[in-house]
């Protein structure tokens, strides 16, 4: 199956049929790429909602897949569509429960701005240096009158 792309169907297999969770993640792992197909990109999604599906079954709300579902979430939040990942989440869930991964997305988003604000400094810095070396680079002149001759061509 997932040679076909069929992630989702071989996920529930390993979830739902074997409970196999740890070959589910391990499965994960292996097939995830963070700048490959829409697939690739969304197997741990995938994975998240094949977990909940597992959790609306169960008669109690506090079961071991919706937990199992939540971990994933909080290790795994890089790995995931954030917005679909929430979407996906029953709405009887309790902001507690999302903390620590709230927590870690934030921090992780704040530590991005920081970089790309460091970045554009950098950039610049550097563009102020180049546009000063333009300018002294356009203030040099050399004065050329009848007695001077040019070393290439002797003229």
């Amino acid at each position: 199956l997932s040679r076909i792309g069929r992630h989702e169907e071989a996920l529930r297999i390993y979830v739902h049929s074997l409970h196999d969770y740890d070959t589910a993640e391990r499965y994960c792992e292996q097939h995830y790429k963070a700048d490959g197909p829409d697939d690739a990109r969304n197997v741990y999604l995938a994975l998240f909602k094949v977990e909940l599906e597992g959790a609306d079954r169960s008669r109690t709300p506090g079961d071991d897949e919706r937990q199992r579902a939540l971990s994933l979430l909080n290790r795994k939040f890089s790995c995931l569509p954030v917005s679909d990942a929430l979407q996906l989440l029953p709405n009887d869930v309790k902001i507690s429960e999302l903390a620590a991964f709230l927590e870690a997305m934030l921090r992780e988003q704040t530590g991005r701005v920081r970089q790309a604000q460091v970045v554009k400094q950098l950039l610049r810095a550097e563009h102020l240096q180049v546009r000063d070396a333009l300018i002294r680079a356009r203030a040099r002149y050399v004065y050329i009158d009848e007695q001077r001759l040019c070393p290439v061509c002797n003229r």
